[in-house]
């Protein structure tokens, strides 16, 4: 049963970063945006009326893109878990950071799952597309959607941590913390595009294997609590 464990943690740790970077990259296909090469300077009326309608012409990216994001959110479950359990045993503080900004995630992610996924789904199908678009506007201004939305926000920053746990526990070396960290950097300071999901995907996946070799050596040793010295945070 540890082993089965051992093996779903591994995968998830692998899987989050591959699912929800190819989520992303089809949602933008489906969207147009790699065809304008970036994100709208600005966002009105017309931007999400034309937006629904490449939805609507692209359905079936789109809802491939909403089950990749949705399988994504599962595997970071197991991922959040198994990279806390890597690193609390040497740097507690760190490690219990990122898990708690990862439970943060998977909460904004099933938010974010719903209120934008689902949502635009349903919208990009209404015959009145323009009044679709104009309530989808109104929806992203509500309060209480907007304090929805910030668990998602948080989320973003998990992996920060989760590498910095993992580099002073000594699980991964230097250059793989450094490259999730900058990895997830230049995504949350540029955002989603072409280019950028696939930076943030792949420094993921490059810098994150090494946990998951780590964990599938099953070491007794990396999960096991130190005792009888001090544990650095």
């Amino acid at each position: 049963m540890a082993r089965k464990t051992e093996i779903v943690g591994a995968g998830g740790i692998v899987l989050t970063p591959v699912l929800l970077g190819a989520a992303d990259l089809l949602r933008m296909s489906a969207e147009g945006v790699d065809e304008v090469g970036g994100v709208a300077t600005t966002w009105g009326v017309a931007e999400a009326t034309a937006q629904l309608a490449a939805i609507d012409a692209h359905r079936g990216t789109f809802e491939l893109a909403s089950w990749l994001a949705y399988a994504g959110v599962l595997a970071s479950i197991p991922a959040a878990v198994a990279l806390w359990r890597l690193a609390a045993a040497r740097s507690r503080r760190w490690a219990w950071t990122g898990l708690l900004l990862a439970v943060l995630g998977v909460i904004g992610e099933v938010v974010h799952l719903t209120g934008y996924y689902g949502l635009l789904q349903l919208l990009s199908a209404q015959p009145d597309r323009q009044s679709a678009a104009e309530l989808g506007l109104a929806f992203d201004v509500v309060p209480f959607n907007v304090a929805l939305f910030v668990p998602f926000l948080l989320g973003a920053l998990a992996w920060l941590p989760q590498a910095v746990a993992l580099r002073r526990a000594r699980i991964v070396p230097l250059w793989a913390a450094l490259t999730v960290c900058l990895g997830t950097v230049l995504f949350l300071g540029v955002g989603s595009q072409p280019w950028s999901t696939t930076v943030w995907a792949g420094a993921l996946v490059v810098g994150l294997a090494p946990a998951a070799r780590a964990l599938l050596r099953a070491e007794p040793a990396v999960h096991a609590p130190v005792t009888g010295q001090h544990v650095p945070a």
